[in-house]
């Protein structure tokens, strides 16, 4: 694996998990403040912004 990486090739793993029906974004208290936080939509951003041709999207389940 080491080889790999010193020659850029490397696999991306993007792994979610425990998401509990959270299709839309819930308030959430986080350092004191109320914010908005999850939600599917967000999660796609995310999962965009990250994913490359070497990446692998893994959900570890629990999902209701």
């Amino acid at each position: 694996m080491a080889n790999g990486i010193k020659n850029g090739n490397f696999l991306r793993i993007l792994f979610t998990a425990d998401m509990h029906d959270r299709i839309l974004p819930y308030k959430a208290v986080r350092d004191g403040k109320i914010q908005m936080i999850g939600g599917y939509a967000r999660l796609k951003t995310m999962i965009d912004r990250y994913r490359t041709d070497s990446c692998v999207v893994v959900d570890g389940g629990d999902y209701s």
